[in-house]
């Protein structure tokens, strides 16, 4: 019953659901920039094997066609993202190739076209309930296989106890999206998708028991996750940015509103001081994932702000303009105490201020919690901003596990649960409210 209510209080937001997870699938995608960093920095591609690319290219191609026969868009952009990461890495594998091991490149290439090709002509018989059935079984079990092949590690593992040679960043990002596109199945009812990826997390949550029973060095969680922090951080930052572009989904419902009535500046405002600040304590901790991902924040942030303004109604323009000021004053205040404060403590304090500034921000819709419940609509909550929201948090609250820093994991442990408790609103209320009941005569 209530999985029943839930799925129902989401299917407006199914598109949206899509997107975020088309968003953590080509992150995924991105860790596979590190093997190829890595070929680089040896100078060859000798004891890596290509068929993570190749076969990515080939599943990806089946899963365009598959994605177009639905008429699912988040589905058809994240096949064509994946498919043009798995080509450029094919081609970077090759490059690095020594012209002695590329007959084996070759073959595993004419192996995966012709393997892709005859279940491609299949798929495109038609679009009748028996070749969709079919298709959708194979393109399960190819895609349960690529993310599974991890796993071929696993005697290797085993003996040396250690999980060092998994590709943490993009378990983690695999797993991210495979429970969105769980999610994302249940909405447009396909089992295939469903089966897929549920199956997918049993596979997923193998793979990351492994950093927890073999760690890369030491039993702590922190010391087991350190190698990765540069590609955690970047994974982090790229979601942050990305999870920054969910405000254009606001901006586009006050655009066709025409005007910003019933909608709040402070995310805008308020998140402009507040990613300055960020942006102070990236530098304090002298960390450049936080500190670019925040430059780039305060850009795009900086731009919704005037977007605001432009359709703010002159009548309500002297209220923008006090939130600006009051919001401009209170963040250069706090600059310059970062300024007069003892250098040794700075950094403590100032992340304590922020925590709870950043936790004052992301409950702010919680304000209207009486309301909500009052007109049950939970229209006027930005879903798209707290569903990425979540996700960014989560990425972030792994990056302070790796950090072993208290407030960085204290502020994102705080925002998934502030995030989430948001999110359980739009499975009780819908985001339209409920039509008026007529009076008795």
């Amino acid at each position: 019953m209530f999985a029943s209510h839930l799925l129902a209080g989401l299917e407006a937001h199914r598109e949206r659901i899509g997107q975020a997870a088309g968003l953590l699938t080509v992150a995924q995608y991105l860790a596979g920039w590190f093997i190829c960093s890595d070929i680089r920095r040896r100078g060859t591609s000798a004891g890596v094997s290509p068929l993570r690319f190749i076969g990515g290219a080939g599943l990806s191609i089946l899963q365009l066609q598959y994605s177009q026969k639905l008429q699912a868009p988040a589905l058809i952009w994240t096949s064509l993202f994946t498919l043009g990461f798995s080509l450029l890495y094919s081609l970077w594998f090759w490059w690095y190739t020594p012209s002695s091991g590329r007959g084996t490149f070759y073959r595993l290439s004419a192996a995966c076209a012709t393997v892709t090709a005859g279940l491609y002509a299949y798929g495109a018989q038609g679009d009748s309930a028996e070749v969709m059935h079919r298709l959708g079984m194979v393109l399960t079990v190819l895609a349960l296989a690529f993310i599974a092949l991890p796993l071929m590690q696993l005697r290797s593992i085993i003996r040396a106890k250690s999980s060092a040679g998994l590709p943490l960043p993009a378990i983690l990002a695999s797993t991210g999206a495979t429970v969105l596109w769980l999610l994302y199945g249940l909405l447009i009812n396909n089992t295939f998708i469903v089966v897929q990826k549920i199956i997918a997390m049993g596979l997923c949550t193998v793979q990351l028991s492994l950093f927890i029973i073999y760690p890369a060095s030491k039993p702590t969680i922190s010391e087991a996750l350190q190698p990765y922090k540069e590609q955690v951080g970047m994974a982090a930052g790229i979601l942050t940015v990305g999870q920054m572009f969910s405000g254009c989904f606001v901006c586009n419902d006050i655009r066709k509103k025409g005007t910003t009535d019933g909608f709040s500046a402070m995310p805008f405002v308020g998140g402009c001081g507040l990613t300055v600040l960020f942006l102070q304590h990236g530098m304090l901790m002298n960390d450049s994932a936080m500190t670019n991902a925040n430059l780039v924040g305060l850009t795009i942030s900086l731009a919704y702000a005037t977007f605001f303004l432009l359709y703010t109604p002159a009548t309500g323009r002297s209220s923008y303009w006090r939130q600006v000021g009051g919001t401009a004053l209170f963040t250069i205040t706090l600059l310059g105490y970062v300024k007069v404060e003892d250098p040794s403590v700075v950094e403590d304090r100032f992340g304590m201020i922020i925590t709870v500034l950043m936790l004052c921000l992301i409950g702010q819709p919680l304000f209207g919690l009486p309301d909500i419940i009052r007109r049950k609509s939970t229209e006027g909550l930005p879903f798209a901003m707290i569903l990425s929201g979540t996700i960014v948090g989560l990425s972030w609250l792994l990056y302070g596990v790796i950090l072993n820093n208290v407030f960085v994991v204290l502020q994102n442990l705080a925002a998934v649960t502030l995030s989430g408790i948001q999110l359980a609103l739009f499975a009780i209320y819908p985001s339209k409210p409920a039509a008026p009941s007529k009076k008795r005569e």
